[in-house]
């Protein structure tokens, strides 16, 4: 009998012990990388989950400068808060407060995740955050969870003939891929002057009742 409750102690020992997750942010949705790492710290992944229990485990999260800022529309991305006085109210982008501060926007993601309980603050303390690959936790980490999208490539990591090689649909000034890439700007814009001439004309051949844009 004794032998039995000691083997489900350390069964039920084992299963609520804390493990640390790896997890790369690189590319990575931060509200859908914060609903992942909340469950996490939950204990979601758990057979024996409870609510009212903190079996969450540890997550350390690298490369926190690096996750996708394209998740909505531009205007609404803003970090917003007041000091309390008359005239308090700032707010600042949300690209821009990742360069100056990479692991706040993903920790206030995570934050507003959790369940506001007694629980929350424990919670957190088990977050850590890295802006680069660089942590201190490598020998503690049990499980390196994969990434949704290991496509991923930021627009600096394109060369200038691949900008080129792209298609091009719209006039190069409106283009994202120029941000990173100026140099590209004239002969892209040439080419997409060629392309729209040569719509043009098709559309002159078999359309001949059509009216072209700036022909009116």
């Amino acid at each position: 009998m004794a032998a039995q409750e000691t083997k489900r102690f350390s069964q039920m020992l084992g299963m609520s012990a804390r493990v640390y997750n790896l997890i790369d942010a690189k590319g990575e949705n931060p509200v859908e990388l914060a609903r992942r790492i909340s469950g996490l710290l939950q204990g979601k992944n758990k057979p024996h989950y409870d609510p009212k229990e903190d079996m969450g485990d540890h997550v350390v999260v690298i490369n926190t400068n690096k996750v996708d800022m394209t998740y909505r529309n531009k205007n609404m991305r803003r970090v917003v808060w007041h000091s309390g006085y008359a005239g308090g109210f700032m707010a600042v982008a949300e690209e821009r407060m990742n360069v100056i501060y990479p692991t706040l926007i993903l920790k206030r993601f995570v934050l507003k995740v959790l369940s506001k309980d007694e629980l929350r603050l424990q919670r957190m303390a088990r977050v850590h955050l890295f802006p680069t690959e660089d942590h201190p936790y490598w020998d503690q980490i049990s499980y390196v969870l994969p990434q949704s999208k290991t496509d991923y490539r930021a627009l600096e990591d394109y060369s200038t003939q691949e900008i080129l090689d792209y298609p091009v649909l719209v006039h190069p000034k409106y283009s994202i891929l120029l941000e990173k890439h100026v140099e590209a700007l004239p002969e892209l814009t040439k080419k997409f002057e060629t392309w729209e001439a040569d719509r043009t004309e098709r559309i002159k051949k078999y359309y001949p009742h059509h009216i072209v844009k700036g022909e009116q």
